[in-house]
C-alpha cells in the first residue's frame, strides 16, 4: 500500500455494519464468483451497487485475508481516480461468512451499448472512451498493478454515457517483475497472445491488447478475435497478424502452454504464415487505426503502453482541453502526503467529471 494513501478498507470499525447502513433491492447482476445488488443508503436514499462475494470467509476475517481480496487490496493500495470504479466501503457479514463490497451505481457498460447495436460510435465517442480507458490504466499500472480483464463488460458508463469507468478488480494482481502468473486469466476474446502461448508469464501490456480489442469492438459493432476455444483464438490472431517469428516463437517456449504445444510443435508449423494485417479488418482512415496499430502488436514488448499511447498525436484534441488540465492537478493532490484528504479528492473526481460532460456536449 502507498505510504501516502490512507487505509480505509482495513478498519474493523467496518465490520457487520452493512445492514445497519443499507437496505438491500434487488439483484441487478450474476457472476461465478459475486451476486450484485441494487443497494439504498439508509440516512440519504443515495443508491450504490453491493457486490456479495460467494466464497465463505466464516465468522471472523484476520487483516491478512482482509487484505488479500483483490478489491480491496486494490483499493487501498491504488486509492481513488476519475475512471477507476474503486470501493466505496466493504464489510464483512459474520453470520452468513460474506463479504460485501460497496461501490457506485453504474447502470451501463460498454458491452450494453454494443448488445443494443449503438456501435460503430462516433470518432469523437470512440476518441473520449480510449482517453478515459487508458488514463485510468495508466494510473493502475504506475501503482503497480494489472487489470488482467478487460473487456467491455467491465467498462462502465455514468454521466449520459459521458464518463466511464474501469471496474471490476476482482482478477487484478501486483506486478511483479520476473513473476509466473495464474495461467488462465482474462476473457479469451480479450486474451493476449502471451497470455495464450505462455504458462502465466505477461505484463501489465495484456491489459493494452484487450484495450485495443475493445477499441475495435466499439468502433465496428463486433469482436476482432471471436475464437471458439483457445488454439481457435490464436489460429485467428494469426489470420490477421501473421505468426509469431522464429525469436518470439524461441521466447514463448520457454514458458510454453499447451496452446504453444498444439500450435507451434504437434502440428509442425514452424513456417510463418502471413497475416492479413489489421488494415485488412479496419481501414487505416479510421483516425483511430493509429491507435489501433499500437495496441494489437504480437510481441508484448513493443507493444505501446498506456502512457505511450496517450502521448499520440491522435489525443491531441483531448490533451489541450480544460479537462486535461484538471486530470493532472488531481495526480498533484494525490502526490502530496499533506494533501491526502479524502473529501478534497471526492471533490476533485466529481469536479473532473461534471468537466468532461460540460466539455463533450
Amino acid at each position: 500500500m502507498s505510504p501516502n494513501m490512507p487505509n480505509l478498507l482495513s478498519s474493523r470499525d467496518n465490520f457487520n455494519k452493512f445492514y445497519s447502513e443499507f437496505d438491500l433491492k434487488e439483484k441487478i447482476g450474476e457472476g461465478s464468483f459475486s451476486d450484485v445488488w441494487l443497494c439504498v443508503q439508509r440516512n440519504n436514499g443515495r443508491e450504490y451497487a453491493a457486490k456479495v462475494l460467494k466464497q465463505d470467509y466464516g465468522h471472523t476475517v484476520d487483516a491478512d485475508k482482509w487484505n488479500a481480496i483483490p478489491e480491496i487490496n486494490v483499493s487501498n493500495s491504488v486509492g481513488k481516480h476519475p475512471f477507476l470504479l474503486m470501493l466505496k466501503s466493504a464489510y464483512h457479514d459474520k453470520e452468513k461468512g460474506k463479504i460485501i463490497l460497496v461501490t457506485e451505481l453504474m447502470k451501463k457498460s460498454l458491452y450494453d451499448v454494443i448488445k443494443n447495436g449503438e456501435c460503430p460510435l462516433s470518432e469523437y465517442r470512440i476518441k473520449t472512451y480510449m482517453y478515459q480507458m487508458l488514463e485510468g490504466l495508466r494510473y493502475l499500472h504506475e501503482k503497480g498493478f494489472i487489470h488482467r480483464d478487460i473487456k467491455p463488460e467491465n467498462i462502465l458508463l455514468t454521466s449520459r454515457d459521458k464518463i466511464l469507468k474501469i471496474g471490476d478488480f476482482g482478477t487484478t494482481c501486483q506486478a511483479i517483475y520476473g513473476h509466473q502468473y495464474k495461467q488462465y486469466v482474462a476473457t479469451r476474446w480479450y486474451r493476449s497472445p502471451e497470455c495464450l502461448l505462455t504458462k502465466g508469464w505477461y505484463n501489465s501490456k495484456m491489459d493494452i491488447w484487450a484495450t485495443g480489442c475493445v477499441l475495435y469492438e466499439i468502433a465496428t459493432g463486433h469482436p476482432l478475435f471471436d475464437g471458439r476455444d483457445e488454439n481457435d483464438q490464436i489460429e485467428k490472431i494469426d489470420r490477421v497478424l501473421g505468426s509469431p517469428d522464429q525469436r518470439l516463437i524461441d521466447k514463448f517456449k520457454k514458458h510454453k502452454s499447451d496452446v504453444f504445444v498444439a500450435q507451434y510443435e504437434t502440428n509442425k508449423r514452424n513456417d510463418r504464415t502471413t497475416g492479413v494485417g489489421l488494415h485488412s479488418v479496419y481501414q487505416p482512415y479510421h483516425p483511430a487505426y493509429d491507435l489501433l496499430i499500437d495496441m494489437i502488436v504480437y510481441d508484448p514488448s513493443k507493444r505501446y503502453s498506456a502512457n505511450r499511447l496517450l502521448r499520440k498525436p491522435y489525443f491531441y484534441e483531448i490533451n489541450n482541453t480544460v479537462f486535461e488540465y484538471k486530470m493532472r492537478e488531481f495526480e498533484k493532490l494525490l502526490r502530496h502526503k499533506s494533501m491526502v484528504d479524502l473529501s478534497k479528492m471526492d471533490e476533485k473526481v466529481s469536479y473532473i467529471n461534471r468537466q468532461m460532460v460540460f466539455n463533450s456536449m
